[in-house]
């Protein structure tokens, strides 16, 4: 009988971890019309109302789903005016998609785990190995471009853009040229930040890593500022993460000698750039002066005639005027109100993550992370489009909150 429920236990963690990769990655299916999350909606909303847990999911989710409507309606009112369906729809993505499919995952796990102690490091492992089962799937990509190209072609819905920066790209998600590297960046630190007590998840952070390196510089980010958290606190740390430093150069070596990384030399060269930019500007250097992540200043500055309510135009991909930097569409589109809107119910999130880490440090450093992280993504990009990013930062939070709340109530909260 006890052998029956490992079996059973281990069957409900591997369908688990398969809904997860689904939930945060979202990759977009050539099969699946439209986000292939959405397929996942009719089982998250009946589990929920199974339970009968609807009412905890309202009075949980109350500041939010109330700043979400509120934004909702503000946005429909722009996107009657532009004639474009812009945040509406992503502002709904958050309503009805991202709050309650993760709040169904963090049920579900505390369902699978209703005959065993619950901690709270249980789910944040799960969510790092199925970023490492991600990142792996990147580096199988990496390593064989022909199997990245027929992915590309017959199993991904992808456009030009993919094909025309063949370098990079290398996942089973969306979002690949911006939102999924910052993720496995986000978690690349979640590993680092827990391996102070159990380093085999430096073992985890071998394969995301990878991720980030050939996808998207951005995702660096998280990780540097982990980085400069240990060499401020974790001073007893320094053995482990030198140890660590070494390992990764072992595997470096071997990519190396193999070839693999001269094949790949343009790749290498692009992702090295990002290294090359901040050198230039901490140290006066001039290596490859030529850097989208400085230059972009100089090009894509655009302000509405109208700033407190915009212009109801959004210039991402635009002929004329171009943009990609997220605060300039957000205000161009629905000026102050909108950046301030967005800003508060991220705010919300934020403050929430920060108070429910209490005393532990490695959570507190990952709230300031997460912070960080986000504004200066929203300046490579439009964050409130809900993509990699703001699926796992959402059921990380729901996860910090229903577990906390859980301990504080005594355990009352029961799947």
């Amino acid at each position: 009988m006890y052998k029956v429920k490992n079996i059973l236990f281990s069957i409900a963690i591997i369908v688990l971890a398969i809904l997860l990769y689904i939930a945060i990655n979202v990759p977009n299916l050539q099969k699946f019309p439209g986000s292939i999350s959405l397929y996942l909606l009719p089982v998250a909303y009946l589990y929920i109302f199974s339970k009968c847990k609807v009412i905890l999911y309202l009075n949980f989710f109350k500041n939010e789903i109330f700043i979400l409507s509120i934004l909702s309606f503000y946005c429909l009112v722009l996107d009657n005016v532009s004639g474009q369906d812009i945040y509406f729809v992503n502002c709904l993505y958050y309503l009805v998609d991202i709050l309650p499919i993760s709040f169904f995952l963090v049920l579900l796990f505390n369902n699978i785990y209703t005959d065993k102690v619950l901690r709270f490091d249980n789910f944040i492992n799960l969510i790092i190995f199925v970023s490492a089962i991600s990142g792996l799937i990147s580096i199988l990509l990496f390593t064989y471009p022909d199997f990245n190209d027929y992915i590309r072609s017959n199993i991904l819905r992808t456009d030009d853009k993919s094909f025309d920066y063949s370098y990079r790209s290398f996942g089973l998600a969306s979002g690949l040229f911006f939102s999924y590297p910052i993720m496995q960046g986000l978690i690349s630190a979640l590993c680092l930040l827990y391996s102070k007590n159990r380093p085999y998840l430096l073992i985890a952070f071998i394969f995301i890593f990878p991720s980030v390196f050939f996808n998207a510089r951005t995702g660096f980010i998280p990780i540097i500022l982990c980085l400069l958290f240990f060499m401020v606190y974790f001073r007893v740390y320094k053995t482990t993460f030198l140890l660590f430093l070494l390992l990764l150069s072992f595997v470096l070596f071997g990519l190396f000698m193999s070839g693999l990384l001269i094949d790949m030399e343009y790749t290498i060269e692009w992702a090295m750039a990002a290294l090359y930019a901040v050198s230039n500007v901490l140290f006066g250097t001039k290596y490859m002066e030529a850097s989208s992540t400085f230059d972009i200043l100089n090009n894509m500055i655009l302000f509405p005639n109208n700033v407190f309510f915009g212009d109801q135009k959004y210039y991402f991909g635009a002929l004329v005027n171009a943009s990609d930097i997220g605060y300039i569409l957000q205000i161009n589109y629905g000026g102050i109100i909108l950046l301030v809107a967005i800003f508060i119910f991220w705010f919300c999130v934020f403050k929430q993550i920060y108070k429910l880490s209490k005393s532990r440090i490695e959570c507190r450093a990952f709230c300031v992370i997460l912070v960080v992280t986000f504004i200066l993504a929203n300046y490579k990009g439009d964050l409130m489009v809900p993509s990699c990013i703001q699926r796992f930062t959402i059921l990380y939070y729901v996860w910090m909150k229903f577990y906390y709340t859980k301990i504080a109530n005594h355990n009352v909260i029961v799947a």
